[in-house]
This record gives structure tokens, C-alpha cells and sequence, in this order.
């Protein structure tokens, strides 16, 4: 390992993951607080947020043979999914020609952003629950088994959801909604953090 363990649990990628990670779990435990267009705008960007800092995680090395515990009960996962498919109703599942496991599918699959995003609360939640433990070695398995478990299983159920939300938001909403009422599921791109930035450097100058 090039780097010591307290340089990559305390990595400046690694804190910035756990602020987004802990603000997306608290976000879908706390799912009925929202209506649905409030859900599906913070969803894309926490989502989009969470895409990005994940592929800044530094590389790791697991140093302890047994796998980390893990904390999401089955009745945790449950709770979560069914606070989202409620919220979403129809628009929660969906079809897919792509499977990890076997790539493409001679007949689609029958998917669920719900469970998407209940299997991305629970490896996230489980991560952040070691890494608060404070043990510098459970935190560095905890960031190597995060990293691993995002390149080869919720990675694709990020970008999955991150695929339907933007049908709904651009492409449903226009079908289906009246011209006056589009503006409802339409994101509201001053709230944007790209677009802070961008006001804040325009005051700076």
C-alpha cells in the first residue's frame, strides 16, 4: 500500500464520500417527507453526487481476511424501498435489457428503482456505520469493500435509476403532463450547486 492507512481514511475523497453518503441515507430513511417531484429532484443529484465522489475513493487494500459487519437489517432494506415505491407509485418499475451478471438479455428484466436505491442504502449505510466506528483498519476495509461493491454491483443500480429519473423528468413529463404543469417535475436549475458556484464567482469578480 503506497500510502499509510490514516492517509486514505482521512483523504480529503474519502470525507467528502461519507458527507454525500450520510446525506443520502438520511435522505431515503426519511423518504415521506417529500413529495414525489422533491424526491426525484434531490435523487438525481444526490445520486449524481454520489456517481462522482465514488470514483474519487482512493485505492485501498483489504487488510483483514474477515468481511467487515454489517448493521442494515432485512426490515431496514424493507423500510426504505417501500417509503420510495410508494412515493414513485407506477413509475417505480421499469424494464431492462441489461443484467450484470449476464450483460445483455434476450427478454427484459423487471427492475425497481426502489430496490435500486434500498441496495445502495444498505451497502452505503453499512460502510458509514464501520467507518464511525473510528477504526482506522475497519475503515480502510470498509473503503475497499465500498469501492469493490460499486464497481461491480450498485454502480449499475445508481446509473440505472439515474436513467429513469431523467425519462421521467424530460421525457414523460413532457408527454404526458398539460404545457402549464411542466414546470412541476422540471428541477429548478438556480438550486443547482453548479449554479451557486457560479453566482459565487460572479460576486467574487
Amino acid at each position: 500500500m503506497n500510502n499509510s492507512i490514516k492517509e486514505i481514511v482521512y483523504s480529503k475523497n474519502v470525507i467528502e464520500f461519507v458527507t454525500v453518503a450520510n446525506e443520502f441515507c438520511s435522505f431515503v430513511e426519511n423518504i415521506a417527507e417529500h413529495d414525489k417531484n422533491e424526491m426525484i429532484d434531490k435523487s438525481v443529484k444526490l445520486l449524481s453526487l454520489l456517481y462522482l465522489k465514488a470514483n474519487l475513493l482512493p485505492e485501498s487494500e483489504q487488510i483483514n481476511e474477515d468481511q467487515n459487519e454489517k448493521f442494515v437489517t432485512e426490515f431496514d432494506w424493507q423500510f426504505v424501498r417501500n417509503g420510495i415505491e410508494v412515493l414513485l407509485a407506477d413509475d417505480d418499475k421499469y424494464l431492462d435489457f441489461y443484467d450484470t451478471e449476464m450483460n445483455e438479455t434476450a427478454e427484459p428484466v423487471a427492475s425497481s428503482i426502489s430496490e435500486n436505491m434500498a441496495d445502495i442504502y444498505q451497502d452505503l449505510k453499512d460502510f458509514l456505520n464501520t467507518y464511525q466506528l473510528g477504526d482506522e483498519e475497519l475503515s480502510n476495509d470498509a473503503i475497499y469493500e465500498c469501492c469493490a461493491n460499486f464497481r461491480d454491483y450498485w454502480g449499475f443500480r445508481l446509473v440505472n435509476s439515474l436513467r429513469i429519473f431523467h425519462y421521467i423528468i424530460y421525457k414523460k413529463s413532457k408527454d404526458e403532463q398539460p404545457s402549464e404543469s411542466k414546470g412541476k417535475i422540471v428541477r429548478d436549475l438556480n438550486n443547482w450547486f453548479i449554479s451557486k458556484a457560479q453566482k459565487n464567482f460572479r460576486k467574487d469578480e
